[in-house]
């Protein structure tokens, strides 16, 4: 089985500085993964970068085995930033409300097992 997320020396730098340095990263499909770091660390950036919403200064990114791609995005679930919209709920049930309010298909649903096929916690 595939790896959901690995990166290959992802890098993005602002001005002269370096928010993701040489990110070397291998999520196995399935797992539930989480960034954890000082402020100005780069967990947000690279969240941000594996969720293509600012681009790489360099690196190779491949989601669930592809390039990545819109495609490949459509597969994923994502908090950032803020642990949940609901507090009271489990990130899964806060990812299901996630899914339901962007108008994915029912055949999407986050599975409830631990072995996630669509909707991959990272």
């Amino acid at each position: 089985m595939s790896d959901a997320i690995q990166t290959n020396a992802l890098t993005r730098q602002f001005g002269g500085r370096y928010g993701v340095r040489e990110l070397e990263l291998v999520v196995p499909r399935g797992a539930i993964y989480g960034f954890v770091g000082t402020n100005g660390a780069g967990k947000v950036s690279a969240i941000r970068l594996l969720l293509n919403l600012i681009a790489p200064t360099h690196c190779a990114i491949r989601i669930f085995d592809k390039p990545l791609c819109r495609e490949s995005l459509a597969q994923m679930g994502e908090l950032v930033e803020s642990p949940s919209l609901y507090s009271h709920l489990s990130g899964r049930q806060n990812l299901e409300i996630t899914r339901i309010s962007a108008g994915s298909s029912l055949n999407a649903q986050c599975p409830k097992s631990n072995h996630l096929t669509k909707w991959t916690l990272i």
